[in-house]
């Protein structure tokens, strides 16, 4: 495996403020915002209350013969500095 796994819960920076609210059937989540009341950490955001139990990256097929697609919510590689993103990026990458 090129690429790097995650654990079942891990931290993210998040700098866009936005979240993926429906995913298709043939999809599936690759990043799940924690549904505990706790979530959010840090920052300055207000309203991230709706951010709770949000997707934040699914992947699925286009169809038969089309290819797939990975969507993120959040910004990967915000400032160069997001740490815990870029095995994301890298794993849409270099993963099927």
């Amino acid at each position: 495996m090129i690429s790097g796994p995650y654990n079942n819960e891990e931290l993210l920076y998040i700098a866009t403020g936005s979240w993926i609210t429906q995913i298709p059937e043939t999809a599936r989540a690759l990043a799940k915002v924690s549904t505990a009341n706790d979530f959010y950490l840090a920052g300055w955001w207000p309203g991230n209350e709706g951010l709770r139990g949000q997707t934040l990256a699914m992947t699925g097929s286009l169809g038969e013969n089309k290819g797939n697609i990975t969507l993120f919510a959040n910004d990967v590689a915000h400032k160069a500095h997001a740490q815990f993103t870029y095995r994301m990026l890298a794993n849409a990458i270099f993963n099927k």
